[in-house]
């Protein structure tokens, strides 16, 4: 049995045991919940206690095993500028998409969370900007504080790119062997998620009832319907950016979507990529086969939907609210996150902790998610396909940056 469908199933024998408990024991469900409050805890501690160092390792290896001289000479620039402001577009269409979907849910819900502390007032803007650069990279690091460590990682990382190979090569090494350490925790972890997921389920179901599950029904259905609105964008900004007919570019997609959908794998639909590309809209070999690559590598246009959505509607579930600097916030490390996403199930679900800890959400929430995660999957790895082939037709017909010395031959 996959792990996905023992997920799923530990979801719904959780939210029946929980509605079975509040409906026939009702006196039991603080004792009862108080036992599985402990097990789904722990479980979130078990990802939380690898999100620094993996969120660190994973921006500092990706950033310098990239920016290969050879690939950067031949697309770099052109390959960065396109990915930034692609994936800056959907943040920016999906906050606006869903905080306009949460207007028409009024929550009627507790908390997921019990209540902590109140929350100090928000800072304001120039306090804000100024805690971008971290005094103190551990005090960040230490404090949850996302943004500052992230823009340091990426200081560093940009950094070491500055240094002879024979310098830099042991740092990478490092952190690419933490990475993958981190990696395989986050696996042991996973493992037991459906025990995770039970108990999670059972505590949220036994205090709210069915309430609770109309809550993830309109979740799922708002992440659906947002999800297939950016992959309708996606279509037409490649169709107008590229002058190609929406007929052609649709017909290069479609076999890439018929195996990626049911395979719920970008990756596995990656050949039929290359090949609509090169065979139907004509674009030369050396670019499809340099670009694609690292376009399925890197790019993952659904998970920065899935995390503001997932954000968002914490946010609304638990009456948390998300003044301006918040957004700005949830929108950098989503942006940026979404670059260090790792190549694990659910990925997008395991690096929304610091987006979480970024602005302040409870991260209980993120283990129902994680379970209700099956139902809109389909629909993420079409957006992400759709957008790999975006990403390559932008690319290709982006205008290049001259050189002061010369000027570069046209990509393809």
């Amino acid at each position: 049995m996959s792990l996905t469908v023992r997920i799923l199933a530990a979801l719904l024998v959780g939210l029946a045991g929980g509605f079975l408990l509040a409906s026939v024991q009702p006196g039991a469900v603080p004792a009862v919940t108080a036992t599985t409050d402990v097990i789904g805890t722990l479980w979130l501690n078990g990802i939380r206690m690898t999100v620094i160092p993996l969120v660190v390792a994973l921006l500092l290896s990706s950033v310098t095993s990239v920016a290969d001289p050879a690939t950067l000479q031949r697309v770099g620039s052109r390959t960065g500028r396109v990915f930034l402001f692609l994936i800056m577009g959907i943040v920016a269409v999906t906050m606006a998409l869903a905080l306009t979907a949460l207007q028409f849910w009024p929550p009627a819900l507790s908390p997921i969370a019990k209540a902590g502390p109140a929350l100090a007032p928000p800072p304001p803007f120039s306090q804000w900007l100024i805690s971008l650069i971290p005094a103190n990279p551990l005090k960040a690091a230490t404090d949850g504080a996302m943004l500052p460590l992230i823009i340091f990682t990426l200081l560093v990382a940009f950094a070491l790119l500055r240094l002879p190979v024979a310098q830099r090569q042991p740092v990478v090494q490092l952190f690419q062997t933490l990475a993958d350490v981190m990696l395989v925790i986050l696996r042991w972890v996973l493992w037991v998620a459906p025990a995770g997921v039970f108990a999670v389920s059972l505590s949220l179901a036994a205090r709210q009832g069915l309430s609770a599950l109309g809550a993830l029904a309109f979740y799922v259905g708002m992440l659906v319907a947002i999800v297939i609105l950016i992959t309708i964008a996606l279509y037409a900004v490649a169709v107008f950016w590229s002058g190609i007919p929406l007929r052609r570019f649709a017909a290069a997609l479609a076999p890439a979507q018929s195996v990626a959908g049911p395979t719920l794998s970008s990756l596995a639909a990656l050949p039929l990529l290359v090949d609509g590309a090169e065979r139907i809209l004509g674009y030369p070999r050396a670019t499809a086969g340099l670009v694609l690559p690292l376009t399925v590598s890197i790019l993952r246009p659904a998970a920065p939907v899935a995390q503001i959505v997932a954000a968002l509607f914490t946010a609304q579930w638990n009456g948390i609210v998300l003044v301006p600097v918040d957004l700005l916030t949830l929108g950098a490390v989503v942006t940026l996150m979404s670059f260090a996403t790792p190549g694990v199930p659910n990925a997008s679900f395991l690096v929304m902790i610091p987006v979480f800890q970024a602005i302040g959400l409870p991260i209980e929430g993120i283990g129902l998610m994680l379970a209700v995660d099956v139902f809109p999957d389909f629909a993420k790895t079409i957006l992400n396909v759709t957008g790999h082939l975006t990403a390559l037709t932008l690319i290709h017909h982006a205008p290049a940056i001259p050189h002061p010395a010369a000027e570069p031959a046209p990509l393809g």
